[in-house]
């Protein structure tokens, strides 16, 4: 039991420990002043406040001095710091009277100071202003939005700057409980296989007529995790080789007539070969290439796309209608040297039905067919011990 000697909110150090127990992300808010000067305080109270319409917030000290030149100039653009920018966050916390000196910046598309390296960048407009106490709560209604460095956030924790490192992440929207309750017995396994292999684990399912992210464990040794969880992309050639291997002839049939162009015949007994080639190995392995590479890009996309119809468009121009050998699955020799983007094998349930698949991220540039086979094994085996947990459905 841990023992303290007070609980009462009107001691200031207490009340910061306290509220120091959640981290939160550090931000830096920056402006143009009315005389023509950019100006920036760092903030570690910025929150999203509406999706409809796009509000965020946050919450300035009434002592700030950088605050009343931002509510000045009307409107304001949010920073998310990464991890290596702890210099930053130290320069906008100070009282210098130039705190952008020595950092890089660009103004965006409002004109407003966007810093080199944030994680992404948010540009508002002042809604409104309400006064809480010693602090005030700043409203701003989003006008243009952006990812930036693909690394992870600068967090504020216990009293100190420090770096999120995920070691197990899941999905939270409503409809994927369900799923979430099969994927969970078999998250110690992905972390366990994550953590031995230095790669993401993710659990992936079908949802309607989508693909979800549902899970993952780990963080590949690039760093930033290679899908987010949540994400959704369309049930249709070429996205789906981790599950159609083994679903039933009309899931199969249901899957080829979503193909973003109408397949011929031919074309889809080529995408049935490569089916049959991933059940009888059983796993896929996606080969890189230069299509592949400019697959992922618009694939990350889907994680900041609403609309299913808009997805599906995404990668509608990159579709190839038939197997490319990133997607064929053709014969590994065992000292022939791959790109590999990532691997899946399917979570079967005791009675034998594949309810989910768990896929590799964060492999070596460089892998012989060998080296893919014994992953491969290590794989298997996780997805076998993941599928023990499940009860078997009929």
């Amino acid at each position: 039991m841990t023992t303290t000697d007070s609980t009462t909110a009107a001691d200031p150090r207490w009340f910061r420990q306290v509220l120091g127990t959640y981290p939160t992300g550090v931000c830096v808010i920056s402006a143009i002043h009315p005389d023509g000067t950019p100006v920036g305080m760092a903030v570690g109270s910025f929150t999203s406040v509406s999706l409809d319409p796009p509000l965020v917030g946050f919450l300035p000290d009434h002592s700030s001095t950088s605050w009343p030149k931002i509510r000045a100039a009307g409107r304001f653009c949010v920073n998310i710091l990464g991890a290596d920018q702890e210099h930053v966050c130290r320069a906008f916390a100070s009282k210098a009277p130039n705190k952008f000196a020595g950092l890089g910046w660009r103004p965006g598309p409002s004109g407003l100071p966007v810093l080199d390296g944030v994680v992404a960048w948010i540009e508002c407009d002042l809604d409104a202003v309400y006064t809480a106490g010693d602090h005030d709560i700043v409203i701003g209604r989003v006008r243009e939005m952006s990812l930036g460095n693909p690394t992870m956030p600068l967090v504020f924790f216990e009293g100190g700057y420090g770096r999120f490192e995920p070691s197990s992440r899941a999905a939270a929207d409503a409809d994927l409980f369900d799923v979430l309750r099969n994927v969970d017995p078999g998250r110690p396994e992905m972390e366990r296989i994550a953590r031995e292999m230095s790669v993401e684990c993710v659990a992936g399912a079908i949802v309607g007529d989508e693909i979800v992210h549902v899970a993952s464990a780990g963080t590949p040794s690039g760093g930033r995790p290679a899908v987010r969880v949540g994400m959704r992309s369309p049930l249709a050639p070429p996205l789906g080789m981790s599950w159609l291997p083994w679903a039933d002839e009309t899931d199969v049939r249901r899957w080829l007539a979503q193909a973003p162009t109408p397949l011929s015949p031919g074309q889809a007994e080529a995408w049935r070969v490569a089916l049959d080639r991933v059940r009888d190995r059983g796993f896929w392995v996606r080969l890189g290439g230069p299509s592949q590479r400019e697959f992922d890009a618009r694939i990350k996309r889907l994680s900041t796309i609403a609309d299913a119809r808009w997805r599906r468009s995404v990668f509608h121009d990159l579709f190839d209608p038939e197997p490319t050998v990133e997607y064929g699955q053709p014969e590994l020799g065992p000292d022939t040297v791959y790109e590999v983007r990532a691997m899946s094998a399917p979570v079967f349930d005791p009675g034998g039905r594949a309810r989910y698949a768990l896929i590799l991220f964060g492999f070596p540039p460089r892998m012989s067919g060998a080296e893919i086979a014994h992953c491969a094994r290590r794989l298997r085996a996780a997805c076998d011990a993941a599928g023990k947990g499940l009860r078997t459905l009929p």
